[in-house]
């Protein structure tokens, strides 16, 4: 009937000039606006799997120095999150290229990065890590396909998992590479020796 309709976040209602009353729900905002006015909002708030913190603590056990999460969510949700499951560290309100630059810092930094992520928003982040895992069983086509390991589950206690076995994996082929590189010099010492013995 000739009114116009608006729902998104602030970022919306701040470019299309609309006022509105910040809403500080823990959750992403959405804003109905009628004809330019704001008539109410939703929140929509993920819930948090039980095993996540169990995760994110058997994680830190294996020694690893950093942490961090990167979420397109606000800084609220985002620090709720983290303390919820134990993360000292992250960084909220992020554009998918917001995220490809965070790792690109670490990077930088010399860090070795393990992204872990699902979403298509993910895929630019998972093509940039050093090494990258895909939760297969909500992940996009193009997030399974820019990632080196797909999990056939979304239970992030098989971060863990992969890395004690990909330790152990590296300790078997280090010890193979040793253990041949014995051999061979043995082998080359013994027919070195026996070829002076018999001159």
């Amino acid at each position: 009937d000739g009114r116009s309709f608006v729902i998104g976040n602030e970022k919306l209602l701040n470019d299309l000039k609309i006022n509105y009353e910040k809403v500080n729900e823990v959750g992403t905002v959405l804003y109905l606006a009628i004809n330019n006015e704001v008539r109410g909002y939703m929140v929509i708030a993920d819930t948090i799997k039980k095993t996540t913190a169990d995760a994110i603590a058997s994680i830190k056990k294996l020694g690893i120095q950093t942490l961090v999460m990167l979420t397109g969510d606000n800084n609220l949700i985002a620090k709720k999150v983290a303390d919820e499951i134990g993360l000292s560290e992250f960084k909220g309100e992020l554009l998918p290229e917001g995220k490809v630059e965070a790792v690109k810092a670490f990077k930088e930094e010399g860090k070795h990065v393990m992204f872990i992520g699902d979403g298509v928003n993910d895929a630019p982040c998972l093509a940039t890590a050093n090494s990258s895992v895909c939760m297969g069983a909500l992940g996009s086509d193009i997030s399974i396909d820019a990632s080196d390991v797909i999990f056939a589950n979304d239970d992030l206690r098989n971060v863990s998992v992969l890395l004690r076995t990909s330790k152990k994996v590296r300790k078997v082929v280090l010890e193979n590479i040793y253990f041949s590189i014995f051999v061979k010099v043995l082998f080359l010492a013994l027919i070195t020796f026996t070829n002076i013995h018999m001159l």
